[in-house]
């Protein structure tokens, strides 16, 4: 994996019983690379705050991002054409 590149995102959710985690990954991602993925997370990120595994489900996702929309894409300043209605 790059160092400097963008490769996905994973998002951590808190419940009473389980710890959900999604993992959106670039459309290039391996499956391999997602394993990596899971160690990582596992040795830097979860081992760090107390996760094991049997607490976190992971649902992972793959595919091309559009982009990251927020109130200066919507109010007219950087050019955005897509529109919350």
């Amino acid at each position: 994996m790059l160092e400097d590149t963008v490769i996905g995102r994973l998002d951590v959710h808190y419940t009473d019983v389980l710890i959900h985690a999604t993992l959106n990954v670039n459309e290039t991602v391996s499956e391999d690379g997602i394993q990596d993925i899971f160690e990582d997370a596992e040795s830097e990120l979860f081992d760090a705050v107390g996760i094991v595994k049997h607490e976190i489900a992971i649902h992972v996702y793959r595919g091309k991002e559009l982009g990251v929309y927020g109130q200066n894409y919507f109010d007219g300043n950087d050019g955005g054409e897509m529109r919350f209605n």
